[in-house]
């Protein structure tokens, strides 16, 4: 009796084990963020990986409509899921209020929070996310944190810092009108 309440105990905990540590049902591994721009292949390339950026313009972009001057950036990972298509829940918190935009249109401002879903398409695969800054004149470093979550799980979560140099005519400016630059 002894030997059975000690194989049946093994049991219980294995299975209890199994049922509180499931496997996620997407794997997200090589995650590589930075500065990016297209080839001239037409693909979309990381070319400076790192998280922490002075903003300077490498491209232009459409924001509501309009097209600018921007930095564009980028996160890449590769995944593998257990379904074809694979819903992943991605909330950025930014540590200045941000006006977040889409080539469309102007989603919010001075959000200090922003959540949409993404989707990953087929089973295996490279995903490449690329955003961009636009130069607005605020000198603060803005850092912007996402995590994404799949079925309540975190499964990736990334961080970047973007700070813009002061714009030297503008403060030359704001001097000869008598205004004061802000710090």
């Amino acid at each position: 009796m002894k030997h059975t309440w000690l194989a049946l105990l093994a049991v219980l905990v294995n299975a209890c084990a199994s049922l509180s540590t499931p496997e996620p049902a997407v794997r997200i591994s090589n995650v590589s963020q930075g500065l990016a721009r297209i080839e001239s292949s037409g693909e979309w390339k990381i070319y400076t990986e790192g998280s922490n950026f002075t903003l300077q313009v490498n491209g232009n972009c459409v924001a509501d409509g309009k097209t600018n001057p921007c930095m564009w950036y980028a996160v890449a990972f590769d995944y593998s899921a257990d379904a074809d298509i694979t819903i992943l829940t991605c909330k950025a918190t930014f540590s200045e209020p941000t006006d977040v935009v889409t080539p469309r249109g102007v989603t919010a401002l001075k959000a200090r929070e922003d959540t949409g879903e993404v989707e990953l398409r087929g089973r295996t695969g490279r995903a490449f996310w690329q955003g961009y800054s636009i130069p607005d004149g605020d000198t603060k470093p803005n850092t912007t944190s996402v995590t994404c979550e799949h079925n309540g799980k975190s499964v990736l979560s990334y961080a970047f810092t973007i700070a813009e140099q002061p714009n030297r005519t503008v403060e030359r400016d704001a001097r000869k009108s008598g205004a004061r630059p802000s710090p």
